[in-house]
Formats: structure tokens, sequence, C-alpha cells
């Protein structure tokens, strides 16, 4: 069930991704390098893809909240735009995340890498990936052995929050945290 929310959440992000070109400006370097890959993108037949009614989107990004409302220990940090650096709030997490390995060493994790919608799918997997090893460094950092961690990205394809604007797209520039079986 969830893969198939995630499945229609990717897919609307993609067809409202190419309808909010004309939104950005170049008011900053940000927004201008944001059109850029924006831009690079190749144009999607939209007839291959399902679209999310206003009213399921914001049932599944209720349902995504509540779940991760649910964990004790924070299991994801958010970065800015274009960004892989671990800023005061990431650290806060990454260090009860680092505590609670340093408690259980049976504990293996994979840390997963995400982007926001926009952007090139190659340009969001590198930065879903500098994301994840920036994470794994500070645990490292922290006294966690690098053996215990695996890194991936899945850039923008596995979206936390379906939608568009800046409050859903900060929700999805993280990375999380997955104890392995």
């Amino acid at each position: 069930m969830i893969n198939k929310l995630l499945l229609i959440s990717s897919l609307t992000l993609l067809i409202t991704s190419c309808s909010t070109l004309d939104k950005f400006t170049n008011k900053d370097k940000e927004e201008e390098i944001v059109e850029e890959f924006i831009i690079d993108e190749q144009p999607q037949n939209e007839e291959n893809f399902e679209t999310v009614e206003e009213e399921q989107a914001e049932e599944i990004n209720q349902a995504a909240q509540e779940e991760i409302e649910e964990v004790e220990v924070p299991d994801r940090v958010f970065f800015n735009l274009n960004s892989s650096t671990i800023d005061n709030k990431a650290q806060i997490a990454l260090d009860i995340q680092a505590e609670w390995l340093k408690n259980d060493n049976k504990i293996n994790i994979i840390i997963e890498g995400h982007c926001d919608d926009r952007g090139t799918r190659e340009y969001n997997l590198a930065l879903g990936e500098k994301r994840a090893i920036a994470a794994k460094k500070y645990l490292v950092a922290s006294g966690i052995n690098p053996n215990r961690i695996k890194v991936i990205s899945y850039g923008k394809e596995r979206p936390a929050f379906v939608g568009a604007g800046e409050n859903i797209w900060s929700q999805n520039r993280r990375s999380v945290i997955i104890v392995q079986d």
C-alpha cells in the first residue's frame, strides 16, 4: 500500500514539476540553478501517469506526517535547497541517532538520501548520495563504526510528501535512517 502511494506521489510530483516551471524567477542564484535543472528534464507524456486529486494528496501527506510522529528516535534530517550541509537541527537529530546506535551495537542501518522533485534525475541522485554520506560521516565522527552504515540515494524518486511548494519540498529534502534486517 505504501509503495503504491509512493508511486502515485512520485508520478504526481513529476507532473506538477512540469507545470510549475513558469513560477520560478531569476531573483537569486538558487532559483536560477533550480530553473536550469528543471529545463534539463525531458518532457514526460502525461498520459502515462495517474494524477492525485488535492484531497487525496492531503490524505497521503497526513498519513506520512502521522508515521513520522510515531518514531521515538528521529529517523530523518532535513537539508536546504541544493545542499548536503548538516545544520544545527540536523546535528541534534544525528546526535540522538548516534547515542541510540551506541547503545545497541547489533543495529546496522541504511541511510537513504532524498531530494525534492526539482532538478534532473541525475542531479538529484548525486545530491541524495551526498546527503546520505554527510549523515554517515557525522555518525562515524560521533563514534559509530562505518561498517554498520550503508548509504543509498533515491534522489527525487521516493517523496515523503505529495505536492508542490516550499513546505512540501522542504520535507522531501532529507536523509532517512532505516534499520537493516
